[in-house]
């Protein structure tokens, strides 16, 4: 026990200084490795979900796999969005209404400014919610199409209505190197959510093993024909536990069991831990004074308890709306993902009569789903693996008409819920969860890598002096703005069998595109 107690000491104190992505998905594995479980105890010496906590536990192709580090750094992984013509976005010119004329936008009533976005280590809500303040205008003012995420360099188009632009505003005066904005240009209508035409991605997978060429090769080769095409880890969040916990609850209409997740999601240590206790010793008005401000979910539910004791399902309502449906989707993202792991599991990757695929004459359903077909004895030779459609549960949903649909209603079943939690259209949390479908499979488009040699003896190297001195290998679209370039040195291969001068490393570098809602990081994985 000693022993134990020591080690997660010496877990939280390196997680202080070792604040990268990877180092936060393999502190779970460490912590159950100490204390079997500990990665289920949710907000206990900060363990994090793992892949089977949302359903992935199967994967296509019988390769090996091979060791590499993976997003060591934000600029090893970029992320652009693609553009109605199918053509990454890129950063052009960066400055604040650059190329544009303030007189002439002043006239034009009813249109839009679009405007190129490049940040690393913000969430696109959170770089938004930074050029609002420095512009003076509220967040919802702002528009985009693609959520992005914090980790790696991303690039996106975003709008605004040109009444709420001005000429003395200058929010790039002084940027924190986070974000970089230019090549505006006036549109009539506004970004929508969703409306991008997908994403392109630039990985960097550093440090390879020369003994692991071939299976490099293999793994290539399986990716490149198509990978299960899970919803990643970022759609369950970032809390201890993920956000399909919470709709589970939800679900089940366990409002006290949603309160305790809500409050311990982030209570990893100091004031959100003390707060924690104190909530689950009652006291919520001591528990608001200790909450963040950050923590304004938190601040939400224990505001509600401490004006009205007892009333869980009160506090649970008080939550946004979308906070709710969030969960509740989140929910049905884990069935998808774990009657996938389920389907690969048993052998049945492949298309079966009975199958989901696209109606290409059908129209779309009142409530705004596409038009799907089952696919008929015999047409399972007709199609591909990415063709065939798994559903989404929710009260306008198909479901298969095979041995997939007995998979679904087991996994729900097994959950304690019934296939009527799903099949309204709102229910009694004001919840509506109409479904969808997805591809099995993911095929990625532009597939292309290739291998790079690189010298630097900080590569490896975790404290922030060091990592100005890393090895850069790829181009980002804040490079500019951080008057930074690819590192002197590096050299693309032939091949990876290539002979390494004496200092050198090999990387691999991958390039893909992929349609919106799927995931690179599965890709990867």
């Amino acid at each position: 026990d000693l022993f134990r107690a020591c080690m997660l000491a010496s877990m939280t104190a390196l997680s202080r200084l070792r604040q990268t992505k990877s180092w936060y998905r393999y502190r779970g594995i460490f912590a159950d490795c100490l204390c079997p479980g500990a990665s289920q105890q949710r907000g206990v010496a900060d363990a994090v979900f793992a892949e089977k906590d949302v359903g992935i536990d199967s994967f296509l192709g019988h390769h090996r796999g091979f060791m590499a580090d993976f997003q060591r750094h934000p600029f090893d992984f970029l992320v652009r969005e693609l553009d109605h013509g199918g053509n990454p976005v890129r950063l052009q010119e960066e400055g604040w209404l650059v190329n544009l004329q303030m007189h002439e936008i002043e006239k034009l009533e009813g249109k839009h400014i679009w405007f190129t976005l490049a940040k690393q280590e913000r969430t696109t809500p959170e770089a938004i919610a930074l050029l609002a303040r420095r512009l003076g205008i509220p967040e919802r003012t702002f528009s985009f199409c693609g959520m992005k995420d914090r980790w790696g360099v991303t690039t996106q188009r975003v709008s605004l209505p040109c009444s709420a632009a001005s000429a003395d505003s200058n929010c790039t005066d002084s940027w924190d190197g986070s974000l970089a904005i230019g090549d505006f240009s006036i549109e009539p209508s506004r970004a929508r959510l969703g409306a991008h035409g997908g994403n392109h991605f630039t990985v960097v997978l550093r440090d390879l093993n020369l003994e692991d060429a071939r299976h490099v090769e293999d793994s290539l080769s399986a990716v490149a024909h198509g990978f299960p095409n899970y919803f990643g880890m970022q759609r369950f969040g970032t809390g201890t536990g993920p956000a399909s916990d919470m709709g589970l609850a939800l679900l089940r209409g366990q409002h006290q069991q949603v309160v305790q997740l809500v409050l311990s999601s982030r209570a990893r240590r100091g004031k959100t831990l003390e707060a924690l206790q104190l909530a689950m010793s009652g006291d919520f008005a001591g528990a608001l004074a200790l909450t963040p401000a950050s923590c304004w979910l938190e601040s939400i539910v224990l505001r509600h308890l401490a004006e009205h004791p007892g009333d869980f399902e009160g506090a649970v309502l008080s939550v946004p709306r979308h906070m709710r449906l969030l969960w509740s989707r989140a929910l049905a993202s884990l069935i998808w993902n774990m009657v996938l792991s389920a389907r690969i599991r048993d052998g049945m990757s492949s298309p079966m009569p009975g199958d989901l695929v696209y109606d290409k004459s059908g129209k779309p359903t009142k409530d705004g789903l596409p038009a799907v077909r089952h696919l008929a004895e015999g047409e399972e030779s007709m199609v591909a693996a990415s063709d065939v459609l798994l559903p989404l549960p929710g009260f306008a949903s198909l479901m298969p008409q095979n041995v997939c649909k007995e998979l679904m209603h087991r996994t729900i079943a097994e959950m304690g819920l019934d296939e009527s939690d799903f099949a309204v259209p709102q229910n009694r949390q004001s919840i509506s969860n109409a479904g969808g479908y997805r591809p099995m499979v993911c095929v990625p488009d532009a597939f292309v890598n290739h291998y790079i040699a690189y010298s630097n003896e900080h590569d490896t190297s975790e404290a922030p002096a060091e990592q100005e001195k890393v090895s850069r290998l790829v181009d980002t679209d804040l490079d500019a703005a951080r008057n930074e370039t690819v590192s002197p040195g590096t050299r693309i291969l032939q091949h990876a069998h290539e002979e390494l001068l004496p200092g050198e490393r090999l990387a691999l570098l991958v390039q893909f595109q992929l349609e919106k809602g799927s995931y690179a990081t599965m890709a990867v994985r």
